[in-house]
């Protein structure tokens, strides 16, 4: 995974004809960031910077629209990217803690022990 970066998904098929592709949810996956202007697409040689135009739910996960793929072929050729939001989260952060919010925290127990 790149540095400074959170994966939210692995975009797994084509669903379709018209581009569309289905995106296997992240533990660290939430809602709002596919609002954000930092997503990307990390394909084999290299990042893109990627904008949802919409989605909607699916089996196992979500079916995305992505601005610049319009077809099976372009959708194809994402099979198993991962998508990303590059840096600090520009968009609300999600209600319930993910894994990369508390990732490196230290835990104390109510004894004054410390966990890991």
């Amino acid at each position: 995974m790149p540095a400074g970066s959170i994966e939210l998904g692995v975009l797994v098929r084509p669903v379709g004809l018209k581009g569309e592709v289905k995106l296997a949810l992240d533990a660290d996956f939430w809602d709002e960031a596919l609002d954000s202007r930092r997503l990307e697409i990390e394909e084999p040689n290299g990042m893109r910077p990627v904008r949802v135009l919409s989605s909607r739910a699916a089996k196992g996960g979500l079916v995305l629209r992505l601005d610049g793929v319009s077809d099976r072929d372009a959708a194809e050729a994402l099979r198993d990217c991962p998508l990303r939001l590059r840096g600090e989260p520009d968009v609300p952060l999600p209600e319930s803690p993910r894994p990369f919010q508390v990732l490196g925290m230290r835990v104390f127990v109510k004894g004054g022990g410390q966990l890991g």
